[in-house]
């Protein structure tokens, strides 16, 4: 019998480092995460890119790379990533701007992109992790609550991570 599908949501943080990294530095570790990641011998783990972490990182690209060439380097390298096989994109649904909603209202000191970025995942009855680097959003009570009070697309209690490192 197959695993069910299971979705590892990333954060920009890890997509920017990605595209950025060279060495052995932060950025190298967090490119290193996703590397390991898209290139899992488990053919149901499958990650997930949000629209608002794709708008995220083409901005940051955008706005701490002044090099031209640098710049389409990192964009070149960064829609390679998102052609991999084992990547898909996904756009927020209305679930999930209603979760961000209540996470705001119970929660205000956290960044609005952040807050859409772990609805989604909340909303994604596939998903167990998610790789964020933002210790507010890691040590949110709000968000942990959401995290562990959720059902899976067959109906069982399954609980969310919020996690700086991929494990297989």
């Amino acid at each position: 019998m197959r695993d069910p599908p299971r979705h590892v949501h990333i954060d920009t943080q890890y997509l920017y480092a990605y595209v950025v990294s060279r060495g052995h530095d932060e950025e190298s570790e967090r490119k290193k995460q996703i590397q390991e990641l898209i290139h899992n011998k488990n053919p149901n783990v499958k990650a997930i890119i949000s629209f608002t972490a794709v708008g995220e990182t083409f901005n940051e690209i955008n706005e701490k790379i002044t090099h031209p060439r640098e710049r389409r380097r990192a964009i070149n390298e960064f829609i390679d990533l998102l052609s991999e096989k084992r990547v898909d994109l996904k756009p927020a649904n209305e679930s999930t701007f209603k979760i961000a909603h209540k996470i705001k209202k119970e929660d205000p000191r956290l960044d609005d992109t952040d807050i859409l970025i772990v609805s989604q995942a909340i909303c994604d009855k596939l998903a167990y992790l998610v790789l964020f680097q933002d210790s507010k959003i890691i040590e949110s009570e709000v968000i942990k609550d959401y995290c562990v009070n959720r059902t899976n697309k067959d109906g069982y209690e399954c609980v969310l991570k919020i996690k700086e490192n991929y494990s297989r």
